[in-house]
């Protein structure tokens, strides 16, 4: 029942305080340029994140005094509100004046590493026909912070797009819900905070999707890539069901990543060569885009929903060859089309 409380407080909080976060990015000047390699037009409030963050706070700590559920304890939120907080607060203040990328990333390991050490780590996964593997301490902290610094930036670059990023992180903490009840897992921590995201999610999309009229910002990007990596954390098996629904745009950003690095770029160079901007050049709208990304995160939560651990690691697998071939077609159809 407090999963079901916790995702209707978030959507109804949610969508009388958007509209306000909206006048407050105006006011305060956080806002949107258009420019060459972003897809709007107009200049747009980039404040949503705003509204995830105070909402979800007040929720959690609400929910946690009114219910006083045995999985989740101040002292638990309390080791997960300062990372979360330091991510948050880099995130807005990018959004006002711009930080360096060099600065965000320090930033957001900085965060990783409190994470880590107030407890929340990778220590052990398992691989079908390998068994369960533990990881030693040293290589925990390498592998989470990884994992936390992986996921807050594919969001970051999945929101470039209305609606693209808030729909695949609806989609990821659904099944992250689903994945949390299974009985060798229990992970009711990670099912609260889930719900809490996708009501905040789902009251979004409207000014989002649909009106195009407030952004989420780096802050709630930021946020959003934070809470998914925590929650796939907090139960083992979740980390599996994460990459599967979030797959496509993983290997997205890391194929991106290696193609800069070939080309003896930056990493942290912005550009429109993602996946979503490529079918764009493709001739897709902007909604068919979103619609495709969801679609596939779709597909790949369904097979969460109904394969063995087995099949989803074979499923796994056929994601990243299948889009691999795709990315390198995609390579050769530009460069082809392109005039030099």
């Amino acid at each position: 029942m407090i999963y079901i409380i916790a995702a209707i407080l978030a959507l109804l909080l949610s969508l009388i305080f958007y509209p306000l976060a909206k006048k407050l990015g105006q006011y305060f000047k956080i806002l949107d340029q258009p420019s060459k390699r972003k897809v709007h037009r107009k200049i747009i409030p980039r404040t949503g994140g705003l509204v995830f963050f105070v909402i979800f706070w007040i929720l959690i700590f609400g929910l946690t005094l009114i219910f006083k559920p045995s999985f989740l304890n101040p002292n638990l939120l309390g080791r997960l509100f300062v990372p979360a907080f330091i991510i948050f607060i880099l995130g807005f203040w990018d959004d006002k004046i711009s930080l360096s990328p060099y600065i965000r990333l320090g930033g957001q390991i900085v965060a990783a590493l409190i994470a880590v050490f107030a407890g929340f780590r990778i220590e052990v996964i398992q691989i079908p026909t390998l068994g369960m593997i533990n990881f030693p301490f040293w290589l925990q902290i390498l592998i989470t912070i990884f994992w936390i610094v992986l996921l807050i930036n594919i969001i970051n670059w999945l929101d470039g797009l209305n609606g693209l990023a808030s729909g695949m992180g609806i989609i990821a903490f659904l099944a992250i819900v689903y994945t949390a009840f299974l009985p060798w897992v229990n992970a009711f921590s990670a099912a609260l905070i889930s719900s809490l995201m996708v009501g905040l999610l789902l009251g979004f999309l409207p000014f989002n999707f649909f009106k195009g009229s407030i952004f989420m910002g780096d802050s709630g990007s930021n946020f959003l890539g934070f809470m998914l990596a925590i929650s796939s954390i907090l139960g083992g098996s979740k980390l599996a069901t994460a990459f599967l629904v979030l797959g496509l745009p993983i290997l997205d950003g890391l194929w991106v990543i290696i193609q800069r690095l070939k080309n003896k770029k930056s990493i942290f160079l912005a550009d429109k060569n993602h996946f979503h901007h490529r079918l764009l050049r493709l001739g897709l709208s902007e909604k068919q885009a979103v619609l495709f990304f969801w679609l596939i995160a779709l597909a790949f939560g369904f097979l969460v929903l109904t394969a063995s651990n087995k099949i989803k690691f074979f499923g796994l697998i056929i994601l990243i060859f299948i889009c691999l071939i795709f990315f390198a077609l995609l390579d050769i159809i530009e460069r082809k089309s392109s005039p030099n």
